[in-house]
């Protein structure tokens, strides 16, 4: 029997699924991350190797789990601005069809689980602490495999910023609401100093295209292009499931519905002073109307998909500043999308919220690395020239993509309060469109009429600070996080680099060799930590890795034990691929 109307409101309790979003988007201390990571790769059984491809899953620390079979399926929708249905649940298989921003899959399969660091926050699509890296789904006549953290439960996708700004205009019901047009966050969001956005915009443009992880026999140095032609797949949630639409349509309403605020409490001498006291009493009534209605506005929501590719754009913008990017036609530029785009595929998400692209910034005097939050990762030639072989230029990117894959950036925001993004966001859409006024005026119905335009001024007031003093702040801090990441972050980075490095075919110890010679904080993407103490927790970790190898093919799949004193390890030996590329940074 179908559930009633009001079951179903009941269901999409707005205050139940924020509580369960916020606290599957909570993370612990980075530095208790370390030593469970340490602890879980020593205990954890991994996928058995029995070939290149099971001892690729084992070094990406996938979990000897089986898959798990979803009856009834469940309905999810693409998080990311894109993600590729493929053949297998293997990047680097045939991709069959492109799923855009927002189309909904049918998910009956989860597989290859991996265990959450402590410090990450991975659980886009499932909640708990093991969480599946691809999902079977069909689509109408296709099935195949997606990336399983390119999906989100469409209750959340519904919260998004836009969706909200879109019901409220749709609530206002005007003819000058119906002939205006929406307004992109892009264009509504205020410029940073020095932030070039253009730049950013050219390298998104790119990232939004899906990247080539099936490239058999092609050459380092040339540029692959992206994925075209694919066809494109993926429905309207109300065409799978009428239940799920019908609740995400619920909590979006509940989302932007301003209720009346309670009358002031009779018995309260004074509210009974402020009732008699001439003027004080209107304070009164503007002040709880105005209070009431930012704080509903204001409605804490966890940083989703959309949310995270506004930040990352701000960043980007903000790291590229005046500098010049390689075309990604150049060799260098193509060499290193290579080796990084081989490194991705390994992960749990090669298809990040604004997609995936290596950029190299021409810039000898710094040796910097940044991993943008949703996906670019950026390195300086300077960078480039301090490393000796591939497998360091491996380890690098793998430690950026760690950073993009565990979602330091919105860790960072969250602390900054990220929560109140979504608003701050919807703030500026309806500025940008000149219809804020008219959305605080349907939220003040119960004020008298000769209060109402005082109280839309000073909520028109409250709202514009929140939004325009916050939001620089917020986004401040994500910047100066992605330029010195923290040391429990770059730890925790350093941790799954290895992992991923190894896991497509490099020495997960090159990176000890890369931090062995970092001597100053900065140095490639290092913090104030001490070296040593950051050589001696990689190393550890490195012991239970499988050691280096195509596809690390000579894996055990069982852990060694961790050695109890780092030591510098031997120089990776050298390959005409790199002897290319240190040609070409010579010119």
């Amino acid at each position: 029997m179908p559930r009633s109307t009001a079951a179903l409101v009941r269901s999409a309790s707005l205050t139940a699924f924020l509580s369960a979003a916020f606290a599957a988007s909570s993370g612990c201390s980075s530095e208790r991350s370390v030593s469970d990571t340490v602890d879980h790769w020593s205990s954890d059984q991994f996928v058995p190797v029995t070939d290149r491809s099971s001892a690729a899953r084992n070094a990406a620390r996938v979990l000897h789990v089986a898959d798990q079979h979803v009856e009834p399926p469940i309905v999810l929708q693409a998080g990311s601005v894109f993600t590729v249905i493929f053949e297998s649940p293997d990047a680097s298989s045939r991709p069959i069809a492109r799923v855009p921003q927002g189309g909904a899959l049918s998910v009956d399969i989860k597989s290859q689980f991996i265990r959450v660091p402590t410090d990450a926050l991975m659980n886009e699509a499932t909640p708990g602490e093991l969480i599946p890296t691809w999902f079977h789904v069909t689509a109408g006549s296709l099935s195949g495999w997606v990336p399983a953290r390119s999906m989100t439960d469409p209750r959340a996708f519904a919260l998004r910023a836009e969706s909200l700004v879109a019901q409220r205009r749709g609530a206002l019901a005007t003819a000058a609401t119906a002939g205006t047009a929406m307004p992109s966050l892009a264009a509504s969001t205020p410029a940073l100093d020095g932030a070039n956005y253009r730049a950013a915009d050219r390298v998104l443009e790119v990232a939004a295209k899906p990247a080539r992880f099936r490239l058999p026999g092609s050459d380092p140095f040339a540029w692959s292009g992206r994925l075209d032609g694919l066809p494109v797949a993926g429905a309207g949630v109300q065409n799978l499931d009428k239940t799920l639409a019908f609740e995400a349509a619920s909590l979006r309403e509940r989302a932007v519905t301003i209720t009346e605020p309670e009358p002031p409490d009779p018995k309260s001498m004074r509210n009974l002073m402020l009732a008699f006291t001439d003027g004080i009493g209107d304070d009164a009534i503007v002040k709880v109307a105005v209070d009431e209605l930012v704080r509903q506005f204001c409605r804490p929501v966890p940083i989703g998909a959309a949310e995270e590719r506004v930040l990352g754009r701000e960043c980007l913008a903000a790291w590229v500043g005046t500098r010049k990017m390689l075309n990604f036609t150049n060799p260098m530029a193509a060499y290193v999308n290579w080796v990084g785009n081989r490194i991705a595929a390994r992960g749990s998400l090669p298809y990040p919220s604004l997609g995936l692209a290596f950029v190299v910034v021409d810039d000898d005097s710094c040796t910097e690395t940044a991993a943008i939050p949703g996906g670019p990762v950026l390195v300086t030639t300077g960078l480039l020239r301090s490393l000796r072989n591939e497998h360091e230029l491996a380890a690098v990117l793998a430690h950026e993509i760690a950073h993009v894959e565990e979602r330091h950036g919105v860790a960072i925001a969250n602390a900054a309060q990220g929560e109140h993004l979504n608003a701050m966001l919807q703030v500026f859409m309806l500025e940008q469109s000149g219809q804020l006024d008219e959305v605080i005026a349907a939220g003040l119905t119960n004020v008298p009429p000769e209060l109402q335009e005082r109280a839309l001024n000073e909520a028109r007031t409250r709202l514009h600070a929140f939004a325009s003093e916050g939001y620089p702040r917020m986004v401040s801090a994500v910047v100066a996080g992605v330029r010195s990441p923290s040391a429990g972050d770059e730890v925790a980075a350093d941790l799954r680099g290895m992992s991923l490095a190894a896991a497509a075919g490099w020495s997960p110890r090159s990176l000890e060799e890369v931090l062995c010679r970092s001597c100053t904080p900065g140095s490639h993407g290092c913090c104030a930590m001490a070296d040593a103490d950051r050589v001696e927790q990689s190393h550890e970790a490195c012991e239970l890795l499988p050691k280096a190898g195509e596809g690390a093919a000579s894996a055990a799949s069982t852990p060694k034990a961790a050695a109890s004193k780092a030591s510098p390890p031997k120089p990776a030996p050298q390959n005409p691929r790199w002897s290319r590329m240190v040609k070409l940074l010579a010119k």
